[in-house]
């Protein structure tokens, strides 16, 4: 088991080198980052460094792209947990990343765009960011149209005979590696 710690350790470090690196290269070369291959890999990469790979037919990555249009109940595959990512494409930033179950259909599809849906979610946390809702001018009416429109919705679909644990993994080495503005990241 220690071994496999290291091991998952040494990669996640290396994964950070490597973000570092690239955040450089891109702002020399100013191209866009494939996202859709970075998830990939993470996901195919520390499963396998684990003993348990996820194989490409466990998992499935839409990007909705920018402007966006948030999943419908029936664009999801049923029983498959998820994990959702809001890229900020303005800044490159992730905002939030998080996780769904596999009866969570509202967190995929209405929660973040609307502030007083639950206790956490994107739209809320935009509106009390006072530096944010001021310089975009954000209220309750039009917080849900500005995530739509300026944010880069990204999610992983996960087989349900995985389990919950792949997706808790995948949300847990994304956060690692965006540390995303809105999940309490270390500045």
């Amino acid at each position: 088991m220690n071994v496999l710690l290291r091991n998952l350790s040494v990669y996640l470090w290396k994964l950070d080198l490597n973000r570092l690196k690239k955040q450089k290269e891109k702002k020399m070369n100013n191209k866009q980052v494939d996202y859709l291959t970075i998830f990939e890999k993470i996901v195919r990469d520390v499963s396998k460094i684990l003993g348990k790979p996820i194989t490409s037919k466990d998992f499935k990555i839409v990007d909705r792209g920018v402007p966006h249009k948030p999943p419908q109940k029936k664009e999801i595959p049923c029983g498959y947990t998820a994990v959702y990512t809001f890229l900020w494409a303005e800044k490159d930033c992730f905002l939030k990343i998080g996780k769904a179950g596999g009866k969570s259909t509202p967190r995929l599809t209405t929660q973040h765009y609307h502030a007083k849906s639950t206790r956490s979610n994107l739209s809320k946390q935009l509106l009390e960011d006072i530096e944010m809702s001021k310089k975009y001018k954000l209220t309750e009416e039009n917080v849900s149209e500005w995530i739509k429109n300026n944010c880069r919705r990204i999610d992983i679909y996960f087989n349900p005979t995985l389990g919950k644990f792949a997706n808790e993994l995948c949300e847990a080495c994304l956060h690692f590696r965006f540390n995303p503005k809105y999940e309490n990241g270390i500045e």
